[in-house]
């Protein structure tokens, strides 16, 4: 698959995700920035801001936004970051994360590591990508995903409560195969096309 591919098919999700939410009320976003503490024009960062949809409604409150969305152009934000691989997949029947690829720079001890997921699931695999960089002497470590389940981030805090985790949105549940519902169906599927 081409970069071209693989960039419009990780892209394309934001759009899907919008198609299926229908807005977001004003209301919400009160409630975010009372629970939080924030100012009345609170400065925020939208990482996995999609189509703009929820970043619109926070400016259109007068919220000082910065929209990020981790596409195909995310690292020409980081011209010096260097870039590692794990490939992973998850066993249908298990849900265990399988180790098919490792590839990532032998220094990491003195580097931050940021852990690029699109989807935290079960958690299972992220842990796993998690314990591997640690094999490896990583030691400071942030996690960055743009759909989460509530039962991924509890076993991912749980396993490494070190690591900062960021996401952009939290679904409500996983459903009894380990999808997140609503979600978006499987990221390795979606970006690869094998089903």
């Amino acid at each position: 698959m081409s970069e071209t591919d693989r960039a419009r098919g990780f892209d394309a999700w934001a759009g899907e995700y919008d198609r299926f939410r229908p807005g977001y009320p004003d209301e919400l976003f009160d409630t975010i920035r009372e629970r939080l503490g924030l100012s009345e024009r609170p400065h925020v960062v939208d990482l996995g801001a999609g189509t703009g949809r929820a970043s619109l409604a926070m400016a259109e409150l007068g919220w000082r936004v910065t929209a990020i969305e981790p596409g195909h152009g995310m690292l020409d934000l980081l011209p010096s970051a260097r870039v590692g691989h794990i490939g992973l997949y998850r066993d249908p029947k298990t849900l265990v994360a399988v180790e098919y690829y490792f590839k990532v720079l032998t220094d990491l001890s003195d580097r931050l590591v940021i852990v690029v997921d699109p989807m935290l699931a079960t958690g299972n695999s992220s842990i796993a990508a998690i314990n591997r960089l640690k094999e490896e002497g990583a030691r400071h470590i942030k996690f960055v995903c743009l759909l989460a389940a509530p039962e991924g981030l509890a076993r991912l805090r749980a396993a490494h409560p070190e690591v900062q985790i960021y996401t952009a949105a939290i679904d409500e549940r996983l459903d009894e195969h380990g999808y997140i519902l609503p979600g978006l169906g499987d990221a390795g599927d979606r970006l690869y096309g094998t089903k």
